[in-house]
């Protein structure tokens, strides 16, 4: 998302100065970032013989994110309209920088959990490993039976679910 920020206000500038929608995203290929820099030339080669709002559809699938499609869609407004809608890329690159500075903040939220989440599964991990290098007792003779390895099996995969639940 902040490479798609950058791109928009450097297409916000490229417009300001007076060059058209089409030709803004073919002089922006070069200095894309890395990360859309493809999704970019995609674009721009789309936009040579394609339907601009079928191109901006495929940069947008290209992107894939929610904010990418609205960029996406104020582009294909600011082809259809000319070069008369430089605030439609000032409020894109302010929204696309606002939901950037949004997901930071939830990853910054997320990071104590995902680490607790991930100190509470490798202590897990260690004590089902030593219960089965050194139980060799009564304890584990229950699942020595086809029942016992059903409620096992089912055990391992609520806790395996569980990992991936928390993980996304």
């Amino acid at each position: 998302l902040e490479a798609v920020a950058t791109w928009i206000e450097s297409l916000r500038d490229l417009m300001g100065a007076g060059e058209q929608p089409i030709g803004a995203v073919t002089v922006s290929v070069p200095a894309a970032p890395e990360v859309i820099r493809p999704a970019v030339q995609r674009l721009a080669r789309s936009l040579a013989h394609e339907s601009p709002t079928l191109a901006c559809h495929a940069f947008a699938d290209d992107i894939d994110d929610p904010v990418g499609d609205v960029c996406a869609m104020g582009l294909a407004l600011a082809i259809e309209r000319g070069a008369r809608t430089a605030r439609v890329f000032d409020a894109l690159a302010a929204q696309t920088r606002q939901a950037v500075e949004r997901r930071r903040l939830v990853e910054a939220e997320r990071a104590p959990v995902r680490r607790e989440v991930s100190l509470l599964v490798a202590l897990m991990l260690a004590l089902f490993a030593a219960v089965l290098l050194s139980g060799r007792s009564g304890y584990l003779a229950a699942y020595g039976t086809p029942t016992g390895q059903v409620v096992l099996a089912c055990a391992v995969a609520v806790f395996a679910g569980l990992i991936v639940r928390t993980r996304s």
